[in-house]
């Protein structure tokens, strides 16, 4: 029996910046009215996802921001349970300090994402798309110098650099155990090399345009109808 779903949001859940499909709310309300939990794991900061989660009308919904660096249970202020991901200070001088070249060097055509923990940042033109790139890369390989962070360049053109241990699958590891789930009981789906984590850690892997996961469809609504077969769960 499944007892976890666990998304991502943006190419999944719905396209970026677009409110997700009635029709995949309804679904998402019906499994939990079933007694399944219902995560959301993004690389967007948990603040954002609070904001969207209020108009879920979910119940109880487990929202967990900037890849897993910061968990939140249910969405009020303050959460139910919080998990936070500490960063040693030597890393997290180090974002910041990329944070402040890039502010320096790119103005108004970069814009940083505002996370607590992770580095995410969006080029604003795309003719610094190129030149933005660069300068992360050459920063990541030159300056954090370490293989235990994770550099992602996202299909939406944002960059990202992750510190060692903060990952998706971490994440959903840590709201398995505290659920009391096992791998078995869970169905992730997700768009990203960075739901891969989350993918490998899931019973049921479902890659949107993704050949990694176990199964693989085109559109979020395939997803659903692939993950209502294998709950058995009826819309009215």
């Amino acid at each position: 029996m499944y007892k976890l779903l666990a998304f991502d949001l943006d190419h999944t859940l719905s396209d970026p910046d677009r409110p997700i499909h009635p029709d995949i709310l309804q679904f998402l309300r019906k499994a939990e009215d079933q007694g399944i939990k219902i995560a959301i794991i993004s690389g967007r900061p948990a603040m954002y996802l609070g904001g969207l989660g209020r108009q879920l009308g979910l119940k109880e919904p487990i929202i967990a921001g900037e890849n897993g660096a910061h968990i939140y249970y249910q969405i009020g202020f303050p959460p139910k349970k919080v998990f936070t991901h500490e960063v040693h200070p030597s890393g997290k001088q180090k974002l910041d300090h990329l944070r402040s070249l890039v502010q320096k060097n790119f103005g108004h055509t970069a814009w940083i994402q505002p996370n607590f923990t992770n580095f995410a940042v969006f080029p604003m033109k795309q003719e610094v798309r190129d030149e933005l790139l660069d300068f992360v890369t050459h920063y990541y390989h030159h300056v954090i110098d370490d293989q235990e962070y994770t550099f992602y360049v996202h299909p939406d053109d944002s960059f990202e650099i992750v510190p060692p241990g903060i990952d998706k699958g971490v994440a959903l590891n840590i709201i398995m155990d505290w659920e009391g789930i096992t791998k078995e009981q869970v169905i992730a789906a997700g768009n990203s090399a960075n739901d891969l984590p989350m993918l490998r850690e899931a019973g049921i892997a479902i890659g949107i345009g993704l050949h990694e996961a176990d199964y693989t469809v085109s559109h979020i609504k395939e997803a659903i109808g692939f993950i209502k077969e294998r709950l058995n769960i009826q819309l009215d």
